[in-house]
This record gives structure tokens, sequence and C-alpha cells, in this order.
């Protein structure tokens, strides 16, 4: 294979082109050491292949033994080892007819469950990536209600980095429990709102945005239930009508709601979620400062058969590649799709079969981490919130490129900037 160029480390780090490297070792340094060189330089790699990585000046480099695993969609998460490994994690792109070599991304290791410690408290909220999970409450009721997998609950998503929530709320007995379509998910709201102001108290770092929907006909009750959850708690929720700071956020929920009337309490709430609207919709939200954000969304979820999945994907990729640059917005992007019995969510999440065989198809996930380590590769810039149905499957990679695309390097954010500064002291419009 070949290699490229290795992003994203503070600072980014370029291949050193001396004529002492062998085909084995690549030496590694800072973008700003005489020794780098000036522009990625292609060296031809073995399969298995030495990384020495750190600076010459400082006399810190060690190595780094890598070995690509087997991967689906062109990309791969790869195996390191040697001394110092535990502090990187590595990806593999295997060639496109756009990109003829292979590249290998190596990224610091980041802990998941404190990943926002380090942003500045000035960021805007509508100016991150956030890995999120469509339906996160749905781990029963395989393969028709089910959209994540009995062992990745609530409390094994927040640990792995997700940070936006999608509960779907039915009154039953006078009490909130969660729900998807008919099928009980054999918990209550208490529960999980319990659940997820623990894990907060414990990183005080963190925010979850937390959208929450009435599953099923709207009930009386609804609205009056959910405040008086909200109000057994109500320092620890953020329910203001605009998109916080991480500062203001940090260690609160912020909700996103999708019931009721907008107003104060609400949080932030579209005027309407049109259902299943293939070319998505948007509609205008506020920012932490006030100013106008526009909220674009693509939820387009029955697609009617697997062999549909090509045109969800485009309908994904087109709202990232238009909206992540663009000032002043929020693109809510959702890659799950399900409908019944032809595009399962199992199905369309995880895809089945050898595509590169042309004996099967690529599920949305393999799709989107695709998509998005081109993006790392590339340095562009990408915000909004990502909604995945069975997150941690395949690798487990998407989470880790989602969580790391919030700090490149020289990557402008709004006003504060995620990329630096200190940590914790053609859609459719709707209204």
């Amino acid at each position: 294979m070949h290699f490229t160029q290795i992003h994203n480390l503070t600072p980014t780090l370029l291949i050193a082109s001396s004529p002492d490297i062998s085909s084995s070792q690549v030496a590694l340094h800072p973008r700003s050491s005489p020794h780098a060189a000036a522009a990625p330089t292609c060296i031809a790699l073995p399969r298995q292949c030495r990384i020495e990585i750190g600076s010459l000046e400082a006399k810190e480099c060690f190595e780094i033994l890598l070995r690509k695993r087997k991967g689906r969609g062109g990309w791969a998460k790869a195996e390191l080892s040697g001394r110092g490994a535990e502090r990187y994690s590595a990806f593999v792109l295997e060639p496109t007819p756009t990109s003829p070599n292979h590249q290998v991304l190596i990224l610091p290791a980041r802990d998941p469950s404190r990943w926002m410690a380090s942003l500045p408290d000035s960021t805007p909220l509508s100016d991150l990536c956030f890995p999120g999970t469509h339906d996160s409450g749905a781990t029963v009721g395989f393969p028709v209600s089910q959209c994540q997998s009995p062992g990745t609950p609530i409390g094994a998503q927040l640990q792995d980095g997700i940070r936006v929530l999608d509960l779907r709320l039915a009154v039953k007995h006078k009490h909130l429990l969660v729900y998807h379509g008919i099928r009980s998910q054999r918990t209550s709201f208490s529960i999980v709102q319990d659940f997820l102001l623990d894990f907060l108290s414990n990183r005080p770092s963190e925010t979850i945005l937390l959208s929450i929907k009435e599953e099923g006909p709207p009930h009386a009750l609804f609205p009056h239930l959910l405040q008086l959850e909200f109000a057994r708690n109500p320092e620890r929720w953020w329910v203001h009508p605009r998109f916080p700071t991480l500062g203001e956020a940090r260690g609160r929920l912020v909700l996103l709601s999708r019931y009721g009337t907008a107003g104060e309490g609400s949080g932030v709430h579209p005027p309407r979620w049109p259902d299943n609207r293939r070319e998505g919709f948007q509609w205008v939200g506020r920012g932490a400062a006030g100013e106008e954000v526009r909220v674009v969304t693509q939820d387009w979820y029955s697609i009617g058969t697997f062999l549909r999945l090509p045109e969800k994907f485009s309908a994904f990729s087109t709202l990232l590649r238009t909206y992540s640059p663009a000032p002043h917005t929020f693109p809510i992007n959702f890659a799950s799709a399900a409908t019944f019995p032809l595009a399962l969510p199992p199905t369309c999440a995880l895809g089945f079969g050898w595509p590169r065989l042309a004996l099967g198809l690529e599920g949305m996930n393999v799709r989107v981490g695709r998509l998005l380590l081109e993006r790392l590769a590339r340095g562009e810039r990408t915000k909004g919130a990502c909604m995945l149905d069975f997150y941690a499957l395949p690798q487990g990679g998407v989470v880790e490129v989602l969580v790391e695309l919030n700090f490149l390097v020289g990557q402008e954010r709004g006003e504060g900037g995620a990329g630096g500064g200190e940590g914790v002291s053609g859609l459719g419009k709707e209204g």
C-alpha cells in the first residue's frame, strides 16, 4: 500500500522526506520542524509497517507497528502496537478513483466519555460536530423496532461519546415510558433522566442534547408529565429557545422538543417536523448570541426497500457537504432508515453479504464512515448532529471520527473556535 499523509495530531504531522528513509520505516515530525516535508510525500510501505512519531529535536520518537484490519466500504480501523501505541488510533482509507493511494490517518486517542473537556467554554453548541443515536432507547424488538444493540444501552452510548439522544415517549397509566412505535422499551423517562444526570454529575465537562418526541397519538397529559419531570432538577435543564454556548451547557441536558408549541421552557423547538420528507426541511432557531441559526434536517426514513440505500446516502451526504461549511447553520442528519419488510433497521444500518464482490449491499454506517474519514483527511469542516442506528457497528469507528472532527487543527469554529483555547474552567423551508 502507499502511505500518503497523517492528519490531525496537534501539531499536524507530515511525512518527512529524506534519502535514508527505507520502505519499512517512516519518520514523522511536526509541520514546524525543519525536517518536515513541505508537502505530503507518498512512500511505498508493506502491509505491516513501522512508524516513528515524535520530534527529532526532543528525541522522543517511538515505534508503532501498524496492522491493517480487513474492513468494509473502503476503510478499516487499524491495530496499533508497540511503545506509545495506546496514545493513538489509526484508520486506513483504501484507494478511490480520485485518491489513488492508501491513506493512513493516525489520531490521538481521546477519552470518549469526556471528549468535550478540552473544548473552549465560548464554543457555540451549534458549531460542534455531535455523534448521536436515532431512537436511542430502542434496544428491544429485533428486527423491526430495535435500532440500537442490546449491548449498547444509553449508558454505554454516553461512555462511547454519543452526545445527542433521541427519545420517544408515550403516556401509559399516567407515566412516561420509552417506546418505539407500539413496542415498549421497558424503562421510564424518570429512570432515564436520573441516569443522564448522574452521568453529567460525574463528568461536568460534558453536555447532552436530548430530543424528545411523543410516540403515538397526542395525549393530553404528555406536556404536563414532562414538566413535572423537568421540575425535579430544573437547574440541570437548558430549556431556553436558543442554542447555548458549551460553557452554558456543561453538566446540563439541552432540550430539543418535538412536541407541543414553541415558547420559553420548550427548549430548541422546530415549528414543524414534516414526516419523511425526502428533500429535507429547515427552520430558523437562535444561536448563543441571539443570532439566527438555520437548522437543516434530513430525516427521510421510509425508503421502501434496501435497494434505495444509495439514494438515502446521497441525501445524507448532500446535506453534510452543503451545510457543514455554511456559517450560522446546524445540520441534523439522520443516517437511519426503516420500512417493513424490505428495509429493516439492521439491514439499512449494517448492510448484508459481500458488497465488494457484488453479492450484497453496503449499509449506511460503512458509507457514512468513509465520507467522514475523507472529510477528516482533507481537513474539511463538519458540524451538526449525525444520528445513527447500531452506532458501534461495524468496527466502532464512526463515533470516534465524529468526535475528532471537532479538533481539526486550524479549523475555524464560530467566535470561540473549537480548535484551540482553554477547556473547562435545496431544502424545503419550514416556518
